[in-house]
């Protein structure tokens, strides 16, 4: 199984099978709970001879790193941090933590910004490519969460990312990030003949 964010709502995916000679399932449950009773539910089916045909749109090969800090003063970038994928990651998702928000004069939220920036490019190569530019606005004390991912040919990847340090000055401005994980999604490439294979995609937040 794997996360990831929408917004910031978490994610579940995961990739099961019952094992061989299994010709159909009926309907399935988290512990006593009916599974379709979640919100944000949606399961496919593939390999049942008695179910219709479904590609899975998930992924059954995820290597998961610890990402970093990122701590930018005002007008002055943050230092890189970098990471290495494994080989044959054919999709690369970096899943990032932050609060920031601003405050007047008389404690009233008030919108604070800031641009995470992401480059990565093949190991042994020079010059690096942009990933993304990803701008924030948010007066929101809580924590916020957000997940970017792009997909890459097959390969080994360094990924570096930072913030911009765009957020403002004042004396009651916060902008904390960490750059929590790198997820490297990588070709699978076992043989499933035979094997029927559940995909489960469920909400966690609030859920699970």
């Amino acid at each position: 199984p794997y996360s990831f964010y929408e917004a910031n709502d978490q994610f579940m995916a995961m990739v099961l099978t019952p094992g061989i000679n299994v010709a159909r399932v009926d309907a399935m449950f988290n512990g006593e709970a009916l599974l379709s009773t979640f919100e944000g539910v949606q399961v496919w089916h593939s390999g049942f001879p008695r179910m219709p045909e479904e590609k899975i749109p998930l992924y059954s090969n995820v290597d998961t790193l610890a990402g970093g800090a990122l701590t930018a003063e005002k007008g002055t970038p943050s230092a890189w941090v970098q990471r290495t994928s494994p080989p044959s990651t054919i999709r690369l998702q970096l899943d990032f933590d932050y609060m920031l928000f601003d405050t007047t004069s008389n404690g009233k939220p008030k919108d604070n910004q800031e641009t995470i920036q992401v480059q990565y490019r093949t190991v042994g190569a020079t010059d690096w490519r942009v990933f993304g530019n990803f701008a924030l606005i948010s007066q929101s004390q809580k924590q916020q969460r957000r997940t970017y991912a792009l997909d890459v040919e097959p390969g080994q990847y360094e990924v570096r990312a930072r913030i911009a340090g765009r957020n403002t000055d004042g004396s009651g401005a916060t902008s904390d990030f960490t750059w929590s994980t790198l997820k490297s999604i990588q070709t699978d490439t076992a043989s499933y003949a035979g094997i029927p294979r559940i995909g489960i995609r469920i909400k966690a937040t609030g859920q699970l």
